[in-house]
């Protein structure tokens, strides 16, 4: 009823996720649909560009038809096209970005372009994608094309928006509520993430806080959205400003009670979850219309149980697809060996992605995994290109 205020006055997350189910709600049809179609667009975008990348660095159309092909219908992309969140939105912001650098051979005008592009998507998707991780990929994209070199001015201009685009929210949440970032529950998550234990957790409701905090006041709040305890369904609302002032407490007890040995078990815990068949999310739902096909596949993948642990759906809840692990090995090797610099960013952004969530708020591996599982594809092209190159090295 007010998508404007509900944009402004949102502080627990990046709005393009809101901004998206507003447009839903807009065009004709059931929300649901409609974000099944966009997904199914997105899913359909990134397979187009697997198959372009891949064929060509290859020129192999039928393996880069195939390999597209396969992404298609991986069991979690099935799954995450019917599951209305952010998964594939994000996806498709990661494709852009590693689509940008392999522009870089062809048009860098249009690789400045989709760099941009995927940035910004990023930052107003995923709160995980911090101005941090821009600066990075900055830093990573100015030595890929320049070596550190005078850049272009094309190239400082495209800095230059990207940059200040990306930072928009978390200065609109800096002048509103006090805090520089995209997400008021970065504290939260992250306390959470290095296992610092809490008596009362952390992702607790705003009702919950003020038994525990009776006299706690909202510093800034200005409007229903960001005032209330309770949302219209019933559920609590953690876009409350009482969320937000526990989180600044949380804040200022700056990590006390770490334990390196804690956060290592969680931090691998966090690994093994972000190994394991991303089919088996907690929240997909659906699994059970494809289990015995998701099953197939994650006997291909080398699925191997770490624990007995299953969830409430009999499902294992820790292995390690051990197929992840050869491709990621076989790609560092060749990388290397004929010194391939966009393999080697491709391993560069799945290995940035895991550590943001292995070091932090990793418990749900499974579902951002999702984020980069693309490029697993685009690495099996390469790897069975660099091969078969390396055995003629051999032979000759």
């Amino acid at each position: 009823s007010e998508p404007f205020e509900s944009i402004l006055f949102l502080h627990s997350q990046p709005p393009l996720l809101n901004i998206v189910i507003f447009l839903m709600d807009f065009i004709k049809g059931h929300i649901y649909d409609n974000f099944v179609i966009l997904n199914s667009i997105l899913i359909g975008a990134i397979a187009s560009l697997i198959l372009k990348i891949l064929f060509d660095i290859t020129k192999r159309l039928f393996m880069s038809m195939i390999l597209s092909f396969c992404y298609v219908i991986f069991p979690t992309t099935l799954l995450n096209v019917g599951y209305p969140f952010y998964q594939c939105i994000s996806a498709f912001g990661y494709m852009l970005l590693i689509y940008s650098f392999h522009l870089t051979n062809y048009d860098k005008s249009r690789a400045f372009i989709y760099f941009f592009f995927s940035c910004l998507l990023l930052s107003l998707t995923r709160s995980s994608f911090t101005i941090l991780h821009t600066l990075s990929f900055i830093i990573i994209f100015y030595y890929y094309i320049f070596s550190f070199k005078l850049p272009s001015k094309k190239f400082l201009m495209t800095i230059f928006f990207t940059f200040i685009f990306s930072i928009i929210i978390p200065v609109k949440n800096l002048i509103l509520y006090d805090f520089f970032g995209t997400s008021s529950w970065a504290p939260l998550n992250i306390s959470k993430g290095l296992g610092i234990p809490r008596q009362d957790g952390y992702m607790i409701s705003p009702n919950k806080i003020l038994n525990i905090y009776p006299s706690l006041k909202c510093e800034n709040s200005y409007h229903s959205q960001d005032t209330r305890l309770i949302k219209s369904n019933g559920e609590a609302n953690y876009n409350s400003c009482i969320v937000l002032e526990y989180s600044k407490i949380v804040k200022k007890e700056k990590l006390k009670g770490y334990s390196l040995i804690k956060h290592s078990k969680r931090v691998l815990s966090n690994t093994v979850q972000y190994f394991s068949p991303s089919d088996k999310y907690f929240f997909l739902k659906n699994r059970d219309s494809i289990e015995p096909y998701a099953n197939f596949i994650n006997y291909l993948q080398l699925s191997v149980p770490i624990t007995s642990k299953r969830d409430s759906r009999n499902l294992l809840v820790h292995e390690i697809r051990f197929t992840l692990i050869l491709i990621l090995s076989s790609a560092l090797f060749y990388s290397f060996i004929f010194r391939d610099k966009f393999l080697l960013i491709c391993l560069i952004l799945v290995m940035i992605h895991f550590f943001t969530h292995a070091l932090t708020d990793g418990s749900e591996g499974k579902r951002f995994v999702f984020d980069v599982e693309f490029i697993f594809f685009i690495m099996i092209g390469i790897v069975i290109k660099s091969t078969q190159k390396f055995k003629k090295i051999n032979k000759s």
